[in-house]
């Protein structure tokens, strides 16, 4: 596939579901480890000062890509996470049903 070699997977190692064992492409990798680096210089400034300018920027960015304002997106460790935020953040009441079995 055209797009493996953006990934660091050894010949013949075909992943089918990337994301669920957390193998990131080679340019995202190179990012995150420059981003790392950076905050290790500086972990105060970077993490004090400039983190929630750069998050505010970047859901600027990311909102026209889901239909949203930039005030409803919110950053989350991982899908687990977001979830639980968003069920635990609803309205929830003794007739509502959640799951249905047959």
């Amino acid at each position: 596939h055209d797009l493996l070699p953006y990934f660091f997977f050894p010949p013949g190692c075909i992943y089918l579901n990337h994301g669920a064992r957390g193998a990131l492409p080679r340019p995202v990798s190179t990012f995150c480890t420059a981003v790392s680096e950076k905050i290790e210089e500086n972990p105060d400034q970077i993490l004090r000062l400039q983190l929630a300018r750069v998050l505010r920027n970047l859901s600027a960015e990311l909102a026209p890509l889901v239909n949203a304002d930039a005030d409803e997106l919110v950053f989350v460790q991982n899908t687990t996470h977001g979830v639980n935020t968003v069920l635990r953040n609803m309205e929830w009441h003794s007739e509502d049903v959640i799951v249905r079995g047959k």
